[in-house]
């Protein structure tokens, strides 16, 4: 299980690695050991959050310091959100 985390964790940062840099990482720093980022669909929270990963990994996607998963929310398991939808 743990080894499957890992290869996926690798996979994902690199489909999210972009040449580019977000705005919001090279104006912001990320300085608490818990943050959250919640922005619109498509803004780029899922790449801002893997170029910050692949910075404090000194851009290694293999490295043992980050672990990344990212899943999109199921809305419609929240009940209260089901009338929303």
């Amino acid at each position: 299980m743990r080894e499957e985390l890992i290869i996926l964790s690798q996979e994902q940062i690199e489909l999210n690695r972009q040449s580019f840099r977000r705005y919001f990482i090279v104006n912001t720093k990320l300085t608490h050991r818990f943050s959250i980022l919640v922005g619109q669909r498509g803004v780029g929270k899922t790449t801002t959050l893997t170029q910050y990963l692949l910075d404090y990994a000194k851009n290694d996607r293999f490295s043992n310091k980050i672990l990344f998963h990212a899943k999109a929310p199921s809305y419609t398991k929240l009940p209260y959100l089901k009338k929303c939808i």
